[in-house]
C-alpha cells in the first residue's frame, strides 16, 4: 500500500471547516475510485497561514520516509513557503516524489517551473482530480500533468463524508461548475486546460444542497467564478430556495455574479427568483474606467451596467460590488472616480482590493510594460503598490479609500 500525503496551506478563519473545498474534492474522489482503493492510502495536512501555524511543528509527527508522494498545493498565500518547505522534506528522510499543483502552475514551461521549485518532480496543471488519477494508475509519469476533466468522475467530498456537516454550521462552500467565459488578464478562474465552463453534474449538486439543509447550515457560499455563467444555474436556483422552503430553513445563500448578466428579462427572473428565498450577490465589478476594463480585457458594459444597479436597488436584495486598484493605467483620480459612481448609483456595500499578479496570467508577464512594483503583506503575499501611473503615495490613499 503506498502513502500519498496532501499538504495544503490554508487561510482558515474559525467558521471554516478544517478542510478546504477544493482538497477535499481531490480526495474524495481518489478514494472512491476504484482502481486506488487497494493500492493507496491518502492523508491530508492542513496548515492554517491565519493561525500562523508552523509548518515545522505540524510536519514533525510524520515519517516522512514512508510516503510515496507528497502533493503540496501551490497558491499565492504560500509561494514563498514552497521551496523552504520542500528542502526540509528532503532533509528529513524524504524520498519520493513531491507534486505541486495550484493556481501558481499555469502556462509555463517545465524548465521555467523547475528553476522556480528545484525540488518538485512533478507538476499538475488545471484541475487536479483526473490528473492525479491518471499519475497514481500510471497513464501519467512526471513533468507537466494537464488533463482534460471529465466532472462525471469527481464525487461529493459531503456525500462521501470527506468533508463532515456539523449541525447549525455557520458556513460551507459549493461548486456547482467550474471555470469562467471570460479571459481578464489578472484572473486565474479561466479553465486553462479545458478552457471552457465545465458543469458538475445536477443531481449530485441537487443531492448535496438537500443534504447540506438537513444540517440547516446557516451560509452556504457557492463559489462559481459566476453563477448564472451557465446552462442549469435557473434550474439549481429553484431547487435552492424550493428546498429551503421545504425544510423550513433560512440558509443564506451566497452567488458571485456578473452586473451585465441582470439587464433583460432573464435578470428579472433571475432576481425575482432570489428574491423568494434567502440570497446575497457578489458581484466584481473591478472598475467602471473604459480604459481600464478594455486594458485587462474586462470591457465593461456601462450602460447595462446601469440598468443592473437600477434594477438591484429596485429588489432589496442584499448586494456588494467589488472593485480593484493598481490596475495598469489606473489613477488615484481614475479610482476615485469608480468608487464615486457606485456611491451614486448604487446601494451596495462596496469592496475595494489591491491587484495581485498571478503566474499564468497575461498581466504577469507586463509587469515589466506597467512597471509594476510589489510588497508582501503581512501574510507574505504580494500585492502592486506602484507602477507607471500611480505612486506608492496614491496607492496608499486607494488602499484607505
Amino acid at each position: 500500500m503506498q502513502k500519498i500525503l496532501f499538504v495544503s496551506f490554508d487561510l482558515t478563519r474559525a467558521h471554516d471547516p478544517a478542510m478546504p473545498l477544493a482538497i477535499a474534492s481531490i480526495l474524495a474522489t481518489l478514494k472512491n475510485s476504484e482502481s486506488l482503493k487497494s493500492r493507496f492510502e491518502f492523508e491530508h495536512l492542513s496548515i492554517n497561514i491565519y493561525a500562523k501555524e508552523k509548518w515545522q511543528e505540524k510536519i514533525k509527527p510524520y515519517k516522512l520516509s514512508s510516503y510515496s508522494f507528497i502533493a503540496i498545493s501551490a497558491y499565492i498565500w504560500n509561494e514563498c513557503l514552497i521551496n523552504e518547505f520542500t528542502e526540509s522534506l528532503i532533509n528529513h528522510s524524504f524520498n519520493g516524489q513531491i507534486i505541486l499543483g495550484g493556481y501558481q502552475i499555469a502556462n509555463d514551461s517545465l524548465e521555467n517551473l523547475k528553476k522556480r521549485y528545484q525540488l518538485a518532480n512533478i507538476f499538475i496543471e488545471g484541475y487536479a482530480e483526473q490528473a492525479l488519477l491518471e499519475l497514481f494508475t500510471g497513464k501519467s509519469t512526471s513533468g507537466i500533468i494537464k488533463s482534460k476533466l471529465d466532472t462525471n468522475i469527481l464525487q461529493s467530498p459531503y456525500l462521501t463524508g470527506e468533508i463532515e456537516v456539523k449541525q447549525n454550521a455557520k458556513m460551507l462552500r459549493l461548486e456547482t461548475k467550474r471555470g469562467c467565459p471570460y479571459a481578464c488578464t489578472f484572473c486565474r478562474h479561466r479553465d486553462v486546460v479545458n478552457n471552457s465552463v465545465l458543469e458538475l453534474d445536477k443531481t449530485r449538486i441537487i443531492n448535496e444542497l438537500d443534504y447540506l439543509l438537513s444540517f440547516n447550515v446557516k451560509k452556504i457560499n457557492i463559489v462559481d467564478p459566476i453563477f448564472h455563467a451557465g446552462k442549469n444555474h435557473m434550474e439549481i436556483l429553484k431547487e435552492i430556495v424550493s428546498l429551503s422552503k421545504s425544510k423550513k430553513v433560512d440558509t443564506l445563500f451566497s452567488l458571485q455574479c456578473r452586473l451585465e448578466f441582470l439587464a433583460g428579462d432573464k435578470g428579472c427572473d433571475f432576481l425575482n427568483l432570489c428574491k423568494q428565498g434567502h440570497f446575497e450577490l457578489e458581484f466584481g465589478l473591478q472598475t467602471c474606467n473604459e480604459q481600464e476594463s478594455a486594458l485587462i480585457n474586462r470591457r465593461n458594459n456601462m450602460p447595462l451596467i446601469e440598468k443592473a444597479l437600477e434594477m438591484l436597488n429596485e429588489s432589496g436584495i442584499k448586494h456588494e460590488i467589488s472593485l480593484i486598484y493598481g490596475l495598469p493605467n489606473q489613477t488615484l483620480e481614475s479610482f476615485s472616480r469608480s468608487v464615486d459612481f457606485l456611491r451614486q448609483k448604487s446601494k451596495a456595500e462596496i469592496k475595494t482590493y489591491p491587484l495581485m499578479l498571478l503566474p499564468g496570467t497575461p498581466l504577469f508577464a507586463e509587469k515589466e510594460k506597467y512597471v509594476f512594483e510589489e510588497q508582501k503583506d503581512e501574510l507574505g503575499i504580494p500585492h502592486v503598490i506602484s507602477s507607471n501611473s500611480f505612486t506608492y503615495d496614491e496607492w496608499k490613499e486607494m488602499e484607505n479609500y
